[in-house]
């Protein structure tokens, strides 16, 4: 959201982030230092509503994991079933056919068969029940679950390989959202030894 930022290498474990007229640096460091780990998951069951847990991640048993959900809602899910390496990209943009700023992802690889599959198996639930819908969780925290489309039918899922996230977001929120999907791809920690204005 900077205009002409730059980056590039210093030595070679190193690189320098320059962002012109930034207005929040704090928060700056804060999406350049987070390591992202991504991940898709089925949703299982609804285990209790929003006092009904912390909002540290408890395993479960043969990879589930029970987190409270971006109402507070608690979901056990299942072992995740895409990963953030068959991410291929992430965009923001403004739909007109959702009147609202989305998130497009688009997969890799294995991606697009492992996102059918979940998503096929989501749309065999009935609408409004739990397990149609699928969970993306970010660093063992879900920033979205929605319900798979009512259109997409059972046993086919989502092809393409790629699929559009709504959530009511603003343009900042959309932003965000897109960039933490895409560092997700690739994870790799980040430490900031230096920083000035």
């Amino acid at each position: 959201g900077v205009a002409e930022p730059t980056l590039q290498l210093s030595g070679e474990r190193r690189f320098i982030v320059e962002l012109p007229g930034l207005s929040d640096p704090d928060e700056a460091v804060r999406l350049i230092g987070q390591t992202a780990q991504l991940s898709f998951h089925p949703v299982l069951e609804v285990v209790g509503g929003p006092d009904a847990g912390g909002a540290a991640p408890v395993p479960g048993q043969d990879g589930e994991i029970i987190l409270p959900d971006e109402s507070g809602q608690v979901l056990r899910l299942g072992p995740a079933a895409v990963g953030g390496e068959a991410v291929g990209g992430a965009a923001a943009e403004f739909s007109s056919a959702y009147g609202q700023w989305v998130v497009t992802v688009d997969f890799r690889g294995d991606g697009p068969g492992q996102w059918a599959e979940l998503t096929s198996t989501a749309a065999c639930a009935a609408p409004g029940d739990p397990t149609r819908r699928v969970a993306i969780v970010l660093d063992e925290e879900i920033i979205s679950s929605p319900q798979v489309a009512t259109s997409i039918e059972c046993g086919v899922g989502i092809a393409g390989g790629s699929t559009v996230i709504t959530g009511g977001f603003t343009e900042a929120e959309a932003k965000d959202l897109a960039l933490l999907i895409q560092a997700g791809a690739l994870p790799v920690p980040v430490e900031v030894v230096e920083r000035r204005t």
